[in-house]
């Protein structure tokens, strides 16, 4: 009889658990993005940047500076590209599974935010189409937008003291913002796809040709660049962003013993504090 229990307990649990993996994948990218960022101690926002709505998130030091605190250098994060594609169809919803920008934002102790994407994170309106998140990923529309949503988020008003991280597409990203946004005083990328036809060539994808490509885009003359790549990335690999900075200068790191995911998460604030330090001097002591 007690066996029989035993058994019943055990279907129950298997039966719980079960329902518990089927609840968890029906959630969305965008609401587990934001249970991440709950749980991170983070608060959101939207903005509008070239009629598209644009999700944001902020630390307690941002949120300070919004209620009117003394201002200080602002640091901007950038996602990956998350998941642009679905078994070969473009996805519904191509927010990141991991958010690994928002994550080393979270252990930014600096005035952060977190700015999405038109189409990305639940924002998904009228004005969406697929290419926003394929092909033309990086296109003037994709810039344009986030570059406006950030002049309406910070009020147009600074000067000199933003400082642009983008991981992976985010890289790219950055590097395509900097050139258009007033203010920007260093640009920090980490596995950066800075060469987006190269890039396509190594994995054999179709080329994004609605896109901006940063290696032909260029920097921005007064912005100091410094560019973070794993040794052992095979998707963004370390002669990709080393072509880069031969064509347009900035500091490069190689980093032993890192990839795409690792270990950036694990050893951001270290990297982080000498990365700002590198610009701090550079701005301190200008060539």
């Amino acid at each position: 009889m007690q066996q029989g229990r035993l058994k019943r307990w055990a279907r129950r649990g298997l039966c719980i658990l079960l329902c518990g993996v089927l609840l968890s994948a029906c959630v969305s990218p965008a609401k587990r993005l934001d249970h991440q960022a709950e749980s991170l101690g983070l608060r959101s926002g939207t903005a509008v940047g070239g009629g598209f709505p644009l999700r944001y998130y902020y630390n307690a030091a941002a949120a300070a500076q919004l209620s009117g605190a003394p201002a200080e250098p602002l640091h901007i994060y950038l996602e990956g590209d998350g998941r642009p594609w679905r078994y070969g169809y473009p996805a519904r919803d191509p927010t990141a599974k991991l958010a690994l920008a928002l994550e080393l934002m979270a252990q930014d102790s600096a005035p952060a935010f977190y700015l999405g994407r038109p189409c990305y994170m639940g924002m998904y309106d009228t004005a969406c189409r697929p290419e926003l998140w394929t092909d033309g990923r990086y296109s003037e529309t994709v810039v344009n937008s986030m570059v406006a949503a950030l002049r309406q988020l910070l009020g147009g008003n600074r000067s000199g003291d933003l400082v642009l991280v983008g991981y992976s597409g985010g890289g790219a990203l950055a590097v395509l913002l900097s050139t258009r946004l007033k203010g920007v005083s260093g640009v920090i990328t980490l596995a950066a796809n800075l060469d987006i036809d190269r890039w396509a060539d190594l994995h054999r994808y179709t080329p994004l040709t609605q896109s901006l490509n940063p290696i032909e885009v260029g920097v921005a003359p007064l912005v100091r660049y410094s560019h973070l790549v794993g040794e052992g990335d095979d998707n963004v690999t370390p002669d990709i962003v080393a072509g880069f900075v031969r064509r347009h200068g900035g500091d490069y790191r190689s980093i032993g013993g890192y990839d795409h995911l690792c270990c950036w998460r694990r050893d951001w604030q270290a990297l982080l504090q000498q990365e700002i330090k590198k610009l701090t001097m550079a701005v301190e002591n200008p060539r």
